[in-house]
């Protein structure tokens, strides 16, 4: 049966994850140009999704099962506008298209 989890990081490890989110899983995916600006849900949040998971360095394809899932990521941020939030999120080197 399908399940959901849910999981959030604070200091250390969400600057740590970011890193590597900007550093080294993005750049991993194939025709990738960049994240859309429209993602913003208008209160400064972030959020992209995934089709698939084996992107990510630290999972290998031996520990995949066949369904591999997709999965959605939320940045939430304090800004009041998107705007604000894009200049905060593009200080921290997320590639947008322009």
């Amino acid at each position: 049966m399908p399940i959901g989890i849910v999981t959030t990081l604070r200091n250390e490890r969400m600057y740590s994850f970011l890193d590597r989110l900007v550093n080294l899983t993005l750049p991993r995916i194939r025709d990738f140009n960049g994240l859309n600006k429209t993602s913003f849900d208008g209160y400064g949040n972030f959020t992209m999704g995934f089709t698939e998971s084996a992107m990510f360095p630290e999972i290998t394809y031996s520990n995949l099962n066949l369904n591999n899932t997709g999965l959605n990521i939320t940045i939430v941020t304090s800004s009041k506008t998107n705007e604000e939030a894009l200049l905060l999120l593009k200080a921290f080197q997320m590639p947008f298209r322009d």
